[in-house]
Formats: structure tokens, C-alpha cells, sequence
């Protein structure tokens, strides 16, 4: 017997062996391998289809709460009976939770909405929608989305009679609207409207931003209940005063969040016009705080003035309402904000006029909405010169409006106007300003 060739044999059976039982191993570990990979990408592509369906169901519940606030303006909570009193820390009322059902009627997730309600002053709503399926509850999506009413402060001119301000020395940002005939010598940067058969003529332009006719505005949507916001004043968090017994009030704002209220105790006439629109002696009433409300309302006419540092809406009007008797705003020196940054809001609300007096500063600043509801917002026809008017925010007037007037070949009033559109306030307007329209997407967002 040849034990060499034996021991061979058996050596290489041996390594025949070894290597059936490596080649096994590795045919195993990779398909062990192959078995974990199918078996993740399985569960990755299951993760990212519920994590997808996730989205869609969320996506649908700020849809569901758009429809909700097109149908119920002022509800916050989804309609739930009886509404809850204060919202969580955060400002959000509920979570309010909807099942999510497919074509068929079965279901197929939820999702729980949280919703923050406007700010004062604000129109803006805050909608939080999480989106999850019924199998894969954990695996969630949460969106944010913001929707606002638009404001009137969206329009930088917004009158019901003609209008005749724009000198070739006028110059304006934000969209001009007039149910009347305007006439428009200066430069425009937005669309300037008529609802009238050739309401716009003039030498200025750019001419293809003038449109006309368009439909009229109905300056019956624009209006403010003056009692509501009466009633709203004299409520917590407001300020009102009534009727002073003498001319009415002044304020003067402070940089520092407050104002100083004077009883106006008698004024005098413009030297050359008449009218009583200067104040001659005042007494100080005190100092107070800007109302959290935001609304501050005085039944009696009022001077306004200085440096807003904070968001407030002024209002003029006397009860009950009889023509010969409406209250009047009046601007008698500059009116600005501490900041141009949408911190700072003011709008001005005439029940007649809101105007602009004599005594004023040859360049003068506006900041603010300024709405005269049955009157005009104007400047009477002194016979001063002075060198420019700039309003950061916009006019709204029910009749014609003017702060210059040539006569004999010279330009009298303010020579230069600027009237520069505020877009911080076309979502969020002075507190109680008019609105319209549907409510429209500001924005959305995944958190």
C-alpha cells in the first residue's frame, strides 16, 4: 500500500473540504447580506411611503383649516363646543384631531391641528398640521402655514371721488385706485386704477401701470362700524375719552411707548383761511401707555403727533351720527415711526376729514394709515410753499383728496409728495383696519 499517495488523497479531500466549507460561509453571509438589505430597503421604502402619506395628510389639514376659516372667519378652534378660554403657553388652541379617509371611505390616518390666532392688529392665523397614518402612527410630518385677510392698507391711494394730487413733482410707490377720474402728471412705480371710461389722464406715467375702467370699490365694504370700535375702546384694554367740553384732544406720542393727552382748551385761526384748526391753550390730562388693545378712541375731534413706538389705531367720531356735527383728525406737526420694520403701526380714522393744519413743518413725514370715512384726508389751500410731504403707508378717502394746489403759475402747499407703499402692513394693518377678501396663504413651512 502507498502511503504517500494515501496521505495525498486525503490532503487534498481535506482541502476540497475547507474550501466547500468557506465557499458555504461566504454563500451564506452574502445572502444573509442580500436578506438584510432587501429586508431594510423593504422597511425604508415602507418608512418613506407612510412618511410621504404622512405629508399628504397633513397637507390636507391646513387645506381642511383654509376651507374652516372660509367659511367661519372668526373661529380659531374648529368649532369647539363650548370654545376654549385661553390657549396653551404657546398661543395654539387645541390639538383638534380629524380621521383621513381614502376615496373608498376607509381610513387612513389623522391629523391634529393646533391653531394660533392673529395677533392684534394682525389678521394672520398660525396652523400647525401633524400628519401621521393609522399603521405607522410614530412616523409623523408637522406643517406650518400662515393665512391672512388682506388689508385696505394694501393700496397706497384708495378713494371714492376723483382724485387730483398727483403734481409733476409727485412720486409714488403702492398701488393708486380711484372710483372717480385721476389725474397723474408724476412718476408711479405700481398699477394706478379707475373704475371710469378714460379715468386716467395726465403727462405722467409710466403709462402701461394705468388701467381703466375696472370694477368700482365699494367704499360700503371699507367703512368701520365706528361703534364697534367705540365699544372696543371703552372695554378693557382700550383707551376712550368722551366729549371734552371745550375743542377736543391732542396726542402727542413718545418714543418710549406712551403719549401725553391734552384737553384743548381754545384755538385760534390760520392766518390767512379760515377754520379753527390751531390750537391756541391746552391743558396736560397725563401720560399714559399705549393700550393693548391697540385702539384708542375719542368722541370729539383730535390733533395728532411724535414718534410711534408701537401699534395703534386713533379714531374720531361723535354720537349719535349727524353730519353737521362728525369729528375730524387733525396732523399738526411730524408723525413718524420709531421703526420702519413692521414693529410700528398707526392708523388714523376720520369719521369727516383727517387733514393736515397749517403750522406745519416745511418737510413733513407721515407714518401711518390714514382712512377719512365719509370726508377727505387733505391740506387746505393755504397760500405757503413748502418743500415735501412723504407718506410711508397710504390714503384712503371717500372724497377727493390734495395736499398742493397751483394758482397763477405757482405751486402752493407742499412742492414735492412722496407716497411710499408700506408692505409690513398689507397682513398686518394697524389694529381694527379695515379688511377683505378671502383669507390667502402668507406662507408654509415643514417643522
Amino acid at each position: 500500500m502507498n502511503l504517500g499517495k494515501f496521505s495525498k488523497k486525503r490532503k487534498k479531500a481535506g482541502t476540497v473540504l475547507i474550501l466547500a466549507i468557506t465557499f458555504t460561509a461566504i454563500i451564506t453571509i452574502i445572502a444573509f447580506g442580500i436578506t438584510q438589505l432587501v429586508v431594510t430597503e423593504y422597511k425604508l421604502a415602507i418608512r418613506q411611503y407612510h412618511k410621504k402619506l404622512s405629508f399628504e395628510i397633513a397637507e390636507a389639514g391646513i387645506n381642511y383649516y383654509r376651507w374652516h376659516l372660509y367659511h367661519n372667519p372668526q373661529d380659531y378652534q374648529d368649532g369647539a363646543s363650548p370654545p376654549e378660554e385661553n390657549s396653551g403657553e404657546d398661543g395654539f388652541f387645541g390639538p383638534f384631531v380629524h380621521d383621513f379617509n381614502d376615496p373608498q371611505g376607509g381610513k387612513l390616518g389623522e391629523f391634529s391641528l393646533k391653531i394660533k390666532p392673529p395677533d392684534i392688529g394682525s389678521s394672520a392665523v398660525i396652523v400647525h398640521s401633524t400628519g401621521y397614518t393609522s399603521t405607522y402612527p410614530n412616523i409623523q410630518t408637522t406643517l406650518e402655514a400662515q393665512f391672512g385677510l388682506r388689508s385696505l392698507t394694501d393700496y397706497s391711494f384708495l378713494l371714492n371721488g376723483n382724485l387730483t394730487v398727483f403734481s409733476s413733482t409727485s412720486e409714488t410707490w403702492g398701488k393708486i385706485h380711484s372710483n372717480g377720474k385721476i389725474r397723474f402728471d408724476g412718476i408711479c412705480h405700481s398699477k394706478v386704477t379707475s373704475a371710469k371710461t378714460n379715468g386716467i389722464t395726465g403727462t405722467g406715467g409710466p403709462q402701461d401701470l394705468w388701467e381703466y375702467p375696472v370694477p368700482v370699490i365699494d367704499f360700503a365694504l371699507i367703512t368701520r362700524d365706528l361703534a364697534y370700535l367705540k365699544e372696543e375702546a371703552n372695554a378693557e384694554g382700550g383707551f376712550y375719552r368722551d366729549d371734552s367740553g371745550k375743542y377736543g384732544y391732542h396726542i402727542i406720542f413718545k418714543a418710549g411707548g406712551t403719549f401725553d393727552l391734552y384737553r384743548v382748551d381754545s384755538v385760534k385761526k390760520p392766518w390767512q383761511a379760515g377754520g379753527q384748526d390751531e390750537i391756541w391753550k391746552e391743558s396736560l390730562l397725563g401720560n399714559y401707555a399705549l393700550p393693548s388693545k391697540g385702539i384708542i378712541f375719542i368722541e370729539d375731534d383730535v390733533w395728532v403727533e411724535g414718534v410711534m413706538a408701537g401699534r395703534v389705531t386713533v379714531a374720531a367720531a361723535r354720537f349719535p351720527e349727524v353730519p353737521s356735527q362728525y369729528a375730524d383728525i387733525r396732523i399738526d406737526d411730524n408723525l413718524t415711526y420709531l421703526a420702519r420694520d413692521g414693529t410700528c403701526a398707526l392708523g388714523l380714522i376720520g369719521q369727516e376729514d383727517v387733514k393736515i393744519i397749517y403750522s406745519v413743518p416745511s418737510e413733513m413725514k407721515i407714518d401711518g394709515m390714514m382712512l377719512a370715512q365719509y370726508g377727505a384726508v387733505y391740506r387746505d389751500n393755504y397760500f405757503d410753499q413748502l418743500d415735501s410731504l412723504t407718506v410711508f403707508g397710504g390714503i384712503i378717502s371717500n372724497k377727493q383728496s390734495g395736499f398742493k394746489y397751483l394758482f397763477s403759475g405757482e405751486t402752493y402747499g407742499f412742492y414735492n409728495t412722496y407716497y411710499i407703499f408700506d408692505s409690513t402692513l398689507v397682513f398686518a394693518p394697524p389694529p381694527y383696519f379695515p379688511t377683505y377678501g378671502e383669507y390667502t396663504m402668507i406662507y408654509w413651512k415643514e417643522l
